[in-house]
């Protein structure tokens, strides 16, 4: 199976359950139907650390198994979640969030979820390429 169809594919399978999970276990304010908000659509954060332990998962079994790894494919893929871990975070605090600390927009949560989920695909992608699947 394709590592670019089974990992986004895990990922929406993970955000399922979450919200099914925050859905049914948080009582709603009166008046409301369910207790979601809006920082409950906020995924990338799960998916750059999913990608991360991806990544260093699949780098370390290929070199268990004695595989040659693509070295500036690697150094690329780590590079990738660098931004995810260092410049991404400060991004998102400065652009994302309001001064009271909620996210401003949709959008902005569309634009984080589609970053995240490129950088989790990066790291698949890199992480299969060196286990040769």
């Amino acid at each position: 199976m394709d590592v670019l169809f089974v990992a986004p594919s895990l990922a929406i399978a993970v955000v399922i359950l979450q919200g099914w999970l925050k859905f049914v276990s948080r009582e709603p304010p009166n008046g409301k139907k369910h207790g979601l908000k809006m920082e409950d659509s906020v995924w990338w954060i799960d998916w750059i650390v999913t990608a991360s332990i991806a990544l260093v998962v699949l780098v370390l079994a290929a070199s268990h198994d004695g595989r040659a790894t693509a070295t500036l494919q690697v150094g690329l893929g780590f590079g990738v979640l660098f931004l995810g871990y260092s410049v991404i975070p400060f991004f998102v605090r400065q652009i994302c969030y309001n001064g009271n600390g909620k996210i401003k927009s949709w959008k902005h949560i569309a634009v984080l979820n589609f970053v995240g989920m490129g950088i989790l695909l990066s790291s698949a992608a890199v992480g299969a390429n060196v286990n040769g699947l």
